[in-house]
């Protein structure tokens, strides 16, 4: 069955914001895992009750950025997906704003296909040594028109497909 993500970080407060745009994923279509890449841990804990109220099977995944709380969720988290290691982080730990070799060869050493990540606050989408590597920007800044929101599937033939949305669309 193939699995569809919603990927977002950065909220730093803007949890209006994060609700909106959660809603315009969930408008598309049912969410099987909801992905969260820190900074703004607590946001993500108000908007998870209503989430999976809405979708109790839905999976959720959440990692701590660098303005989170030490305790707050894990630093990362690795996990598969229809045949697929995902590795998500924040990405301050790999110094990402300097380039994202750190994060690709922590990816691949993991045996990681696809490789998510936030910090920068700019959407990007790179293929590098057999990964993927996925950030879906900023919810806090949503309101520029930037994109805000990485809609990821992996299918059965472990296809992966990204989409960003912001909050004006595709």
């Amino acid at each position: 069955m193939d699995m569809r993500l919603v990927v977002v970080s950065d909220s730093h407060g803007a949890v209006s914001y994060l609700r909106n745009i959660v809603n315009l994923a969930m408008s598309r279509g049912k969410i099987d895992m909801f992905v969260f890449l820190g900074d703004g841990i607590a946001d993500a804990l108000t908007i998870r009750p209503s989430l999976l109220a809405q979708n109790p099977q839905m999976q959720w995944i959440a990692v701590r950025g660098n303005n989170d709380p030490a305790l707050s969720a894990p630093e990362e988290a690795f996990f598969q997906v229809n045949g697929k290691g995902v590795l998500a982080c924040h990405g301050h730990q790999y110094r990402v704003k300097w380039g994202q070799e750190k994060l690709l060869y922590t990816a691949r050493e993991k045996g990681a296909s696809l490789a998510l990540y936030g910090h920068t606050h700019h959407s990007r989408l790179k293929e590098a040594y057999g990964v993927l590597l996925v950030n879906p920007g900023a919810v806090c800044e949503a309101f520029v028109g930037r994109p805000v929101l990485a809609d990821i599937t992996i299918t059965d033939e472990e296809e992966i497909r990204v989409a960003f949305l912001s909050l004006q669309g595709e």
